[in-house]
Parts: structure tokens; sequence; C-alpha cells
């Protein structure tokens, strides 16, 4: 029987669930936006939940888009104050009021440089690094 990546647990990244806790503590609801087709939906959202995150819910926006980020129309319906990814093509096409934050991949081999990251408003080494800098820095980030 074939399985997916998404019947399977991956674990979480060091301190990505504590900064997740930390978000919802302080008020922020948190969503998953994420490049997958809907029909896995349930899956990431089920994978998230047994693992911890306190995630309202998962948005499936499939990795095609027509121009830009595949993510950007549903962080424009949710209305997001902000929007975090760790891949620099997902951060293009997210409407300026959102404040755009890339958690760092490895430099070498990766597409987050380039001129596009002149347009990233934030820029942190993991999400718990995101996570305390946002809060340090709330409303003045956004």
């Amino acid at each position: 029987m074939a399985r997916n990546r998404f019947t399977m647990q991956v674990p979480a990244i060091d301190g990505a669930l504590d900064a997740c806790h930390a978000m919802v503590d302080a008020s922020f609801g948190l969503v998953c936006v994420s490049a997958i087709e809907p029909a896995f939906e349930r899956a990431r959202l089920r994978n998230l939940h047994e693992l911890g995150f306190p995630i309202e819910c998962v948005v499936a926006t499939s990795a095609v888009a027509d121009a830009g980020s595949p993510k950007a129309r549903a962080v424009k319906d949710l209305a997001a104050v902000a929007f975090v990814d760790d891949y620099l093509p997902y951060l293009c096409g997210i409407h300026d009021a959102v404040h755009t934050a890339l958690v760092l991949r490895q430099p070498t081999g990766s597409p987050n440089r380039g001129p596009d990251l002149a347009r990233v408003k934030s820029q942190h080494e993991n999400l718990s690094a995101f996570a305390t800098w946002w809060l340090a820095n709330w409303p003045t980030a956004a």
C-alpha cells in the first residue's frame, strides 16, 4: 500500500512547538497555509494536532500559482497580519500590509537568496526566533 508524506508523522523542528504556543498565549491565531493539494488538508491538520501544535486550520493552496506565490490569495483571504515561511518564493506577491518573515534555510543551494530578499520585512534563524522577535515588537513589527 502506498503511503504519502501526509500520513506519516514528521517530527517538529526544535523550538517550533513552543514558539507556536507562545504566539497563541499572546492571543494570535495560527493557520498553516501549505502548498499541498486540498485532498491532504485534513491529514496535515491531524499531523500538526498530534504533534501538539495549536493550529486553528490548514489552508491547502496546491503548489501551482498563476503569478507569484500560490499562498498569496490565502494570506489575503485570511486577513493575516503576518506570514512566515521558509521558502522565499512563497513570500512574493504577499500584500505590503502583511508582515513577511523568512525563516532562513541553508544558504547553499537555497532559493532564499537574491534580490527578492529585499522585499522581506524580517529574517529569522528559525520559528522560535521569529516568535520571540514578533512578541517583543508587536504592534510595531507590522
